[in-house]
């Protein structure tokens, strides 16, 4: 267990955020003191990513896999694909959502409270990993980018 500011995946997270590190920050100060476990974490757990295997589901493609995770981070990850690539639903409202999801069904009692600091994390993973600032600055951003982008910057209540 560490506290925000020393968790190996939030540091990670801090570093590999680029032009996006004041939305890491953000995010740091809502959780505050708060003390999160280190779990093994897939990095793109969806649907596309789970094979049926000897009577069970198992997650592959692990290229975005780490050792020292957040723990809870991957609950809300295919929700947030689902409402932005499937459902097209409004960032603003997919946060609301999934956070509530996560509060009621999906987070241990004493983590509830960071339901939309979770689900932020975890749209902010996505971008992290997905897009690169160069590719938005030449191209301009992707639909789905900024979608992300909304997402985490929407209010979770």
């Amino acid at each position: 267990v560490y506290p925000t500011s020393e968790h190996p995946f939030l540091k990670s997270l801090y570093a590999r955020a680029g032009q996006r590190q004041s939305m890491v920050e953000r995010i740091m100060v809502d959780l505050g003191d708060s003390e999160w476990p280190v779990a093994w974490m897939h990095g793109d757990l969806s649907a596309w990513n789970m094979r049926w295997w000897r009577g069970d589901y198992r997650a592959h493609d692990w290229e975005d896999g780490k050792r020292t995770g957040l723990a809870y981070l991957e609950a809300p990850h295919a929700l947030i694909q689902f409402a932005g690539l499937i459902r097209g639903t409004k960032p603003q409202r997919a946060k609301r959502r999934i956070s509530n999801l996560l509060r009621t069904h999906l987070l241990p009692d004493r983590y509830r409270r960071w339901a939309p600091e979770i689900a932020g994390l975890c749209a902010l993973n996505i971008l992290v990993s997905w897009y690169y600032p160069s590719r938005s600055e030449t191209y301009g951003p992707d639909p789905y980018e900024g979608w992300l982008m909304a997402f985490v910057e929407a209010p979770g209540d």
